[in-house]
C-alpha cells in the first residue's frame, strides 16, 4: 500500500491533475494575468491556462504510450467533444473575444479526459476526493468569515455563490454515499464532509443547488436499493440533513421567492404586496427573453457568446416589460448593454440553438448512461463509495446546471468536466469488474 502510493504521489499526470483542479476552481478575474492581444482582441494569460496546458500535454503523452481509450469512456468523451467543436464553431462565426471566451470553457474538458486517464484504480478517486473537499474547506472558511458580521445574507466565498454550492453539493454527496455504503474507521472523515458540504451549500444558498442536492440524495438511494445496501437509518439521516439545510437556504433567500409570485401571478397588480422581487424573479424574465431569441433563431442559434450584445435581444425588451410590468428596472438586460445568461440548459437552447441543445443532451444522456453502469458495478470491499460518486455528481450537476450557464474560469465549469470524466471512468471500472468477477468456463 505505502508502495502504491509513493508511485501516485509521484505520477505526473495524476499530480498534476489536481494541481490544475485545484486552480480551475478559482475565478478567472481573480488570478494574475498577462494580456496579449490577438485576432482583434485581448486575451488574458493566467496561471490556470498555463496548467491546463502543461495538463493537455500530458494526456496527450499518456494517450500515445497506452494506445487511447477505451468503448466505455468514448461514449461519454466523444459527445462531449461533438459539443465543444459546435460551442467554438459557432463562437468563431462571433468574433475573437466569443471565440475567446469560447475556448477558455472548452480547454477546460482536458479536466474529464485527465479524470478518464487517472481515475482506472480506486486510489486516485479518493486523492480527487480529498482535493476537492480541502477547496470546500478552504471555501467555508472564507464564507464563515463573511457570513459572521452579515448573518442574513448569502455568501459566495472566494468561487462565487453558485460555484460554491455546487460544489458543497458534490461533497455533501459523499457523506450521503458513506451513510449507506460506508465501513470501517473512516466514519469521522465522512461525518466532516458531511459538514463541510452542508456548511457550502448553505451559505451559497443557490435554490439550482439545492435541487441538485435532492437529486443526489434520491441517486444515492437508488443505487442503495440496488445494491441491496438500502437502510431506513441511513435514509432518516440524509434526510434530516437535508431539511435543516433547506431550512437555513431558505430562511437566507426568504426575500428572493417574489419569482413565484411574478411568474404565476400574471399581471394582476393586486398581488404585487406579496414577497419582493428576488434573483429568480429577474432569471425567470432572462428565461422569457432567451425563449424569444431561441424562437428567432431556432435551429443554429445566435452563436456563442461570453455576454449577448444588444443586436440579438433589444426587440424582445418591449414584449418582455409588459409580461413582467412590476419588476424593477434593473432586472432587465439594457438596451444599450448585454445579456448575461443565468441558466445554462436555455442558454444552450438559444445560443446554440436545436443543433446544440441535442449535442448537449447527448453529453448528458451518456454521462447518465455511464453514471447507471457505475453505479451496478459488483461488490469492492477495498472501495465501497465507488458505485455511488458518479450517479450522485451527475444527478447533482442536473440542478446545478440550472440555476448558473457555462463560462470559463469558474467552478461550475470544474464540476461539468470532472464529473463527466469521473462517470465515464467508474463505468470503465465496472464493466472491467464484471469481466473479472465473470465465470470462466474450462476449455
Amino acid at each position: 500500500m505505502i508502495a502504491m502510493v509513493r508511485r501516485e504521489r509521484i505520477d505526473p499526470l495524476l499530480g498534476w491533475f489536481l494541481v490544475t483542479t485545484v486552480l480551475c476552481c478559482l475565478r478567472t478575474r481573480d488570478l494574475p494575468g498577462v494580456n496579449i492581444t490577438a485576432a482583434g482582441t485581448s486575451i488574458t494569460i493566467t496561471p490556470t491556462d498555463a496548467a491546463v496546458g502543461i495538463l493537455a500535454v500530458l494526456c496527450a503523452v499518456t494517450l500515445v504510450r497506452h494506445g487511447g481509450l477505451g468503448r466505455e469512456t468514448l461514449l461519454v468523451l466523444l459527445p462531449a467533444a461533438a459539443f465543444a467543436v459546435w460551442l467554438l464553431a459557432t463562437a468563431a462565426a462571433n468574433g475573437g473575444s466569443a471565440l475567446v471566451a469560447g475556448m477558455k470553457f472548452v480547454d477546460t474538458g482536458v479536466l474529464a479526459v485527465a479524470a478518464v486517464l487517472v481515475l482506472k484504480d480506486r486510489r486516485p478517486l479518493m486523492l480527487l476526493l480529498a482535493t476537492l473537499v480541502a477547496v470546500n474547506v478552504a471555501a467555508d472558511v472564507y464564507g464563515i468569515r463573511q457570513f459572521l458580521p452579515h448573518p442574513s445574507a448569502r455568501h459566495p466565498s472566494f468561487l462565487g455563490e453558485h460555484d460554491f454550492a455546487g460544489l458543497s453539493t458534490m461533497t455533501l454527496s459523499i457523506w450521503f454515499a458513506y451513510t449507506f455504503a460506508g465501513q470501517g474507521r473512516a466514519r469521522r472523515l465522512a461525518l466532516a464532509t458531511g459538514v463541510v458540504g452542508a456548511i457550502g451549500v448553505t451559505l451559497g444558498a443557490a435554490l439550482a443547488s439545492l435541487i441538485g442536492l435532492y437529486l443526489a440524495l434520491a441517486a444515492v438511494v437508488a443505487v442503495s436499493l440496488a445494491r441491496g445496501q438500502f437502510r431506513w437509518k441511513a435514509l432518516a439521516a440524509c434526510a434530516a440533513a437535508t431539511l435543516l439545510i433547506t431550512g437555513g437556504v431558505l430562511e437566507i433567500r426568504q426575500n428572493n421567492l417574489g419569482f413565484l409570485q411574478a411568474w404565476f401571478g400574471g399581471n394582476n397588480k393586486e398581488q404585487s404586496s406579496g414577497p419582493q422581487p428576488g434573483a429568480w424573479s429577474q432569471r425567470l424574465i432572462f428565461a422569457y427573453m432567451g425563449w424569444h431569441i431561441f424562437v428567432a433563431h431556432p435551429v443554429l442559434g445566435t452563436g456563442w457568446y461570453p455576454q449577448l450584445p444588444p443586436k440579438e435581444y433589444v426587440r424582445f425588451l418591449p414584449e418582455t416589460k409588459r409580461r413582467f410590468p412590476d419588476q424593477p428596472a434593473n432586472y432587465f438586460p439594457q438596451p444599450d448593454g448585454t445579456f448575461i445568461p443565468q441558466m445554462t440548459y436555455d442558454q444552450v437552447l438559444y445560443e446554440l440553438g436545436l443543433v446544440g441543445a441535442v449535442l448537449f443532451l447527448a453529453v448528458l444522456a451518456m454521462a447518465i448512461r455511464a453514471s447507471v453502469a457505475a453505479g451496478r458495478a459488483p461488490p469492492d470491499p477495498r472501495a465501497p463509495l465507488d458505485a455511488y460518486i458518479a450517479p450522485a455528481w451527475t444527478a447533482s450537476l442536473l440542478g446545478v446546471l440550472a440555476g448558473a450557464a457555462l463560462y470559463g474560469g469558474d467552478a461550475i465549469t470544474v464540476i461539468l468536466w470532472v464529473t463527466l470524466g469521473a462517470a465515464a471512468a467508474l463505468a470503465a471500472r465496472a464493466n472491467t469488474l464484471r469481466g473479472d468477477a465473470a465465470p470462466r468456463t474450462a476449455s
